[in-house]
């Protein structure tokens, strides 16, 4: 080669090509990789202005009292998330057009990478994904303990909604292998998802069939498919916010006092997590994540 200087590149199915710089014609490599020492290393098409390609990783953190913590980290093309036109256009022989045709697609952020889980305590079936590095259930948990409620005391509601759970039997009821997610493992969720007052919306199914009108914001972009599920105080035999919100327990307890949950809203696109006072007994909804 002398003293000329070449890139290096590798074209699929693997063979080597050396370009001399210098040469006038060049040649498209199709798929090409673009550094001999990190082949991982993909061109990703993003349509900016000002950044038409760009290279990397796409990379989700999320810090949580203090601790930076990497949620995601991938080599794939960025996917744009959005509502996007899709028009067709039928021509005849002249070229006149004599039909066309428009319609929208939603392309997602998130992927959901659904999979099935079988409590092998009783044979029910749930659906799980993936959000960030955390596999969670997307339906609510349906295991019957000695404690565990129907909504209105009806096990019609059992199927789509789940059972209701109090909180100091709730880190039981997930089958061995699966656990009661942590306060901070929600906040990962809500991070993951665009902050609190974004995350509510992709977490709740869209429309009006498991939510009271207007659902705002519930998109179900994650998967997670929640449920307008409610909840129950014993104290006052009183069964409330069904259509309206659902609740679900971690199993992180602040204090004597306190213990943490998860809530969303028919009202808005929130994820909220606060503490509710342990003193006065409520039954939620669980969501159990692999241990």
């Amino acid at each position: 080669m002398g003293s000329e200087k070449f890139d290096q590149y590798i074209t699929y199915p693997g063979d080597l090509k050396l370009v001399n710089r210098s040469r006038e014609e060049t040649e498209r490599l199709m798929g090409r990789i673009v550094n001999l020492y990190q082949p991982w290393v993909r061109p990703m098409v993003r349509g900016k202005d000002n950044a038409n390609v760009e290279f990397g990783a796409k990379v989700n953190l999320s810090e949580v009292d203090g601790f930076v913590r990497c949620n995601h980290i991938g080599w794939d093309n960025y996917k744009e998330a959005g509502k996007f036109a899709v028009k067709l256009t039928v021509t005849n022989e002249k070229g006149e057009s004599i039909k066309e045709l428009e319609n929208f697609i939603e392309v997602s952020e998130y992927e959901h990478n659904s999979e099935t889980l079988t409590d092998v305590r009783d044979g029910k079936e749930y659906k799980t994904i993936q959000i960030g590095n955390i596999s969670i259930m997307a339906e609510n948990l349906r295991y019957m303990t000695g404690d565990a409620f129907y909504y209105d005391n009806d096990p019609g509601y059992e199927e789509d909604y789940g059972l209701l759970y109090k909180w100091e039997t709730a880190p039981d009821a997930c089958q061995a292998g699966w656990r009661l997610p942590t306060r901070n493992e929600y906040e990962m969720i809500k991070d993951y998802l665009g902050g609190e007052n974004e995350a509510g919306g992709k977490l709740k199914k869209s429309g009006t069939e498991y939510w009271l009108s207007p659902n705002e914001f519930g998109t179900n972009e994650s998967g997670f498919s929640a449920v307008g599920s409610g909840g129950y105080k014993p104290e006052h035999l009183e069964f409330f916010g069904m259509y309206e919100s659902a609740t679900f327990w971690t199993q992180t307890g602040s204090d004597d006092e306190h213990v943490w949950s998860v809530s969303l809203s028919r009202k808005n696109g929130n994820m909220v997590i606060h503490s509710t006072t342990s003193s006065e007994e409520y039954y939620f909804s669980i969501r159990c994540i692999m241990d």
